[in-house]
């Protein structure tokens, strides 16, 4: 069992990498601002802890091979990390106190292919098929654009040019995040193309 540790390790660190990646990448598409910050202070973060990661344990001395496997894992493992920190401590602050609904546009409608596979043996996957995902891409009037997810049944509801009303608040570290998107009311569309929400202290 002892031998087979450095490997549980190893699985266990791909498997909070991806999943910290891809949560990240979640939270992103909900981020109005520029994914280029978030990544360069996640990719910061784990590049300023790599000496670390690369110090020789216990005196051993590692291959140059050895030690670019260990720093690519840490920067992968890492910078996941701190992309989903970044991000998720931002989305916590984003309150619809302190938010306002935007009238955005329907510009473009998308559809994402994903393969399927299937497990048929230890460590062996065959393809088994594929699956769509539905979205539509909305643009706010300063040219922001954010993608909201759909059914299939929405997807072929939607059209181009049909509006959304958008709601966005800043988050703790500043950047802007969409909390909700829904249809605008046929009776809005004629409407001011900003309306900003009344905080709960306005309304009292």
């Amino acid at each position: 069992m002892k031998g087979k540790m450095p490997y549980i390790l190893l699985v266990l660190l791909i498997i909070v990498g991806i999943t910290s990646w891809g949560a990240g990448i979640a939270l992103a598409s909900q981020t109005l601002s520029s994914r280029w910050i978030s990544l360069t202070a996640a990719t910061i973060l784990a590049l300023t802890s790599l000496p670390m990661t690369l110090r020789a344990k216990n005196g051993v001395k590692r291959s140059i091979t050895q030690k670019t496997l260990r720093g690519l894992m840490h920067v992968f493992v890492a910078g996941g990390v701190g992309y989903l920190a970044i991000l998720g401590i931002n989305r916590l602050g984003a309150t619809e106190e302190k938010s306002e609904t935007l009238i955005g546009e329907v510009t473009e409608r998308t559809r994402h292919r994903h393969n399927r596979t299937r497990r048929v043996g230890r460590n062996r996957y065959v393809p088994d098929g594929h699956y769509y995902t539905y979205g539509a891409v909305v643009t706010l009037p300063d040219g922001r654009k954010t993608e909201q997810h759909l059914s299939l049944e929405e997807y072929n509801r939607t059209r181009i040019g049909a509006k959304r009303e958008v709601t966005v608040a800043r988050g703790w570290l500043g950047m802007p995040v969409v909390i909700s998107m829904k249809k605008l009311s046929k009776n809005k569309e004629t409407g001011v193309p900003i309306r900003k929400k009344k905080t709960k202290a306005q309304r009292e």
